[in-house]
């Protein structure tokens, strides 16, 4: 049963990194599974600091805690739903791809955020303000502009 959390992660390093070898398997293998019933795709992106991105410009902006991501212009956003269109609009950034390293993800986002600030950012920029995200209301759903 996978819909209870482990009360306890003290099993030790291997055996912690067995099961969530494990786990990540058997939520791949389902993800797999209802995608082809469903005729659509999974894609897989680098997840490196969706979750301590603002969704609205794309930039290390802002603090998640808990399940609100506080936006620095005093934005609240429900932290799921920041993370998720995050991950969306990874899968359309040319400068991160699936296995940029971690390092070089946060390299590339500080200096986007550093741009944003200076207001240096032009139009083509993947981090800018001007450029309305794929997703950009807290209302919106992600079914409502992609199949996923």
């Amino acid at each position: 049963d996978l819909t209870a959390p482990m009360a306890s992660k003290s099993f030790g390093k291997n055996i912690n990194r067995r099961l969530a070898s494990w786990t990540k398997g058997v939520i791949a293998e389902a993800l797999d599974s209802v995608s082809s019933r469903r005729g659509s795709t999974v894609v897989l992106v680098n997840p490196a600091y969706t979750s301590q991105m603002d969704s609205r410009t794309g930039c290390l902006d802002g603090k998640r805690r808990g399940d609100q991501f506080y936006c620095s212009d005093g934005v609240v956003l429900q932290a799921d739903q920041n993370a998720a269109r995050n991950v969306l609009a990874r899968l359309f950034d040319p400068d991160i791809e699936r296995f940029t390293p971690f390092k070089r993800v946060k390299a590339i986002l500080l200096e986007r955020t550093e741009r944003l600030r200076l207001g240096l950012l032009n139009q083509d920029s993947s981090c800018s303000p001007a450029q309305t995200r794929a997703l950009s209301t807290e209302s919106e759903s992600p079914n409502e502009h992609f199949r996923v």
